[in-house]
């Protein structure tokens, strides 16, 4: 399955979103520990040049990164077709026990994308930088996500193997089955719309 045109493109873009997410941890780590804007020196001149570029560089592998989640879901929905019993993305994901790990991955680094890019878009707009170290900090949590992720996405699309039967959306969400996704789909429709009107807020 690897070799879909789609696949490799939704691989290559998380590499090369991987790759540099981690170069900028690696600025991020001398910042955290060095960066002293009182200071007049050399290595502080350093720092400054490099996180504006570093800055730069996020602002658009992090744009990539939230884009690529619905590139994902759009990839996962078209390969329903290769698979006996997938009538949708549902059923892909259900393939392999990666699936749901990697849908869960992207969206927690989804979100944690968004908030770094409005802490970053903030912090730029202030002269003294005030969360150029807690913006890092959380950047370096937001690399380990993306490695994990990139991980659990390759374990899931090299395991998609046409050969398997699939569960299709009744089995899924059906009123016997099991599992957190039957239990969301028979949420009464009260208690269903406050999560979702929540969760929007």
């Amino acid at each position: 399955m690897l070799i879909n045109p789609a696949v490799i493109a939704l691989i290559a873009a998380s590499f090369l979103v991987g790759v540099f997410t981690l170069y900028a941890c690696g600025v991020g780590l001398r910042i955290i520990w060095q960066w002293d804007l009182d200071s007049a020196g050399e290595d502080q001149l350093q720092l400054e040049r490099k996180t504006y570029l570093v800055s730069s560089i996020l602002s658009h592998v992090l744009a990539i990164e939230l884009v690529s989640l619905f590139l994902f879901i759009a990839v996962v929905n078209h390969l329903h077709t290769f698979f006996t019993g997938a009538m949708c993305a549902a059923g892909v994901l259900n393939v392999n026990p990666y699936g749901h790990l990697t849908l869960a991955a992207r969206t927690a680094s989804f979100l944690c994308c968004g908030v770094w890019l409005v802490v970053n878009h903030v912090d730029g707009r202030a002269h003294d930088f005030p969360l150029i170290r807690f913006k890092y900090v959380c950047l370096l949590g937001i690399g380990l996500l993306l490695v994990v992720e990139g991980i659990l996405q390759v374990r899931f699309l090299a395991g998609l193997d046409p050969q398997i039967l699939t569960s299709c959306c009744g089995t899924i969400f059906g009123e016997g089955s099991r599992g957190v996704a039957a239990g969301v789909a028979h949420l009464p429709a009260p208690v269903a719309a406050g999560n979702f009107y929540f969760a929007m807020c």
